[in-house]
């Protein structure tokens, strides 16, 4: 049975598309909890349009942040860290304050969660950090952290 999944459903796919299944499986299952809808000509129809508008708006997405990933690109962040005097730090710079520095240095809001950061900064020093701003659209950026003193 052909059926288009109205919210993903974990090993089957992903909302608004359509799919194979089994008829027990659709019947029994996806259809009783509102997962899926069966495919009618009309509901593939409405589908295609609406993938072409999605395809559009996250094309027009991706190059906005495009635009922003070159802007972001090779820019130093400062931050202000207590630190002894081996140029070890007290505490270490996490994503947060790594996303909260882009914003006041930039006004870019960045999730901290897209910082990709394989352990915190723990030393005085200059750092290259990846910024992933938009599925395979990612920014390096370069974290300096000086002395607070």
């Amino acid at each position: 049975m052909k059926i288009v999944l109205l919210k993903d459903v974990p090993g089957l796919g992903v909302k608004d598309e359509a799919y194979e299944v089994k008829d027990g499986y659709a019947r029994n299952f996806l259809l009783p909890r509102g997962a899926a809808l069966v495919a009618t000509k009309a509901l593939l129809e409405k589908l295609q349009g609406k993938k072409k508008r999605n395809e559009a708006r996250i094309k027009k997405e991706a190059d906005e942040f495009r635009a922003l990933a070159k802007k972001l690109e090779g820019v130093t962040f400062t931050l202000k860290a207590d630190s002894g005097e081996s140029g070890k730090l007290f505490g270490s710079v996490t994503n947060q304050d790594i996303a909260e520095a882009i914003k006041q240095g930039s006004g870019v809001e960045v999730d901290k969660r897209n910082i990709l950061l394989e352990d915190p900064i723990k030393v005085v020093g200059e750092t290259e950090v990846q910024v992933k701003l938009f599925r395979d659209i990612e920014a390096k950026v370069k974290i300096k952290v000086i002395p607070a003193s």
